[in-house]
């Protein structure tokens, strides 16, 4: 029998202060399951990113407007999509966008659906990051774990409430990305066992 508290006890989580703007930070840790990532490292890649950037626009005028800001890191700590995405590749995991196109309800509860069949989403929505992710070492896990800096714990979720979720999300507006299980590092969780059981 499932036993959700023992399932959780393995799930890695980091919570967001209050008052911060690491939701990327814990993000990325959260569903990489392990504090991969500081804030340092971070600050590291929005560095050679905006070396890269700046050197691409060395003449235009875009540039002169961001004389001396970063195009990937603000002042209140809030990093870049590319941030993300380049802190992911570090560790050889890539994602996939999907359900931008998404209009009218079916298309979205069409491009809901599909999002099940990944082994992590990170959804971005008013500035802020979050992800689920599917635990166990099945395909066809239909448990995920909600991890969401700003909530107090991870919690659980079956696959129908993910896609409600995300269908809600994507009638918002929100950016939604997938990764698929087989690029997810495995986990002391998914070792575990505990979330194949019925």
């Amino acid at each position: 029998m499932f036993d959700p508290e023992l399932a959780l006890s393995t799930v890695y989580f980091e919570k967001q202060e209050s008052g911060s703007q690491l939701c990327v930070l814990h993000c990325l840790n959260n569903v990489l399951q392990g504090p991969c990532f500081s804030v340092e490292d971070l600050v590291a890649i929005s560095t050679e990113l905006d070396k890269a950037e700046r050197a691409l626009l060395r003449d235009h005028e875009l540039l002169r407007s961001y004389a001396h800001d970063s195009l990937n890191l603000s002042e209140t700590g809030f990093f870049s999509v590319q941030v993300l995405e380049a802190a992911l590749g570090v560790y050889g995991v890539h994602w996939q966008p999907f359900g931008r196109e998404a209009v009218g309800e079916c298309a979205v509860r069409s491009a809901a659906c599909s999002a099940v069949a990944y082994g992590a989403l990170l959804l971005h929505q008013s500035s802020h990051w979050f992800a689920l992710r599917r635990f166990g070492r099945k395909q066809t896990s239909r448990r995920w774990v909600l991890l969401d800096s700003l909530k107090f714990r991870p919690e659980i979720r079956r696959s129908d409430e993910v896609v409600a979720l995300v269908a809600r999300y994507l009638s918002a507006g929100a950016v939604v990305f997938g990764i698929p299980k087989q690029a997810l590092p495995e986990t002391l969780a998914d070792q575990s066992g505990v979330w194949e059981t019925a």
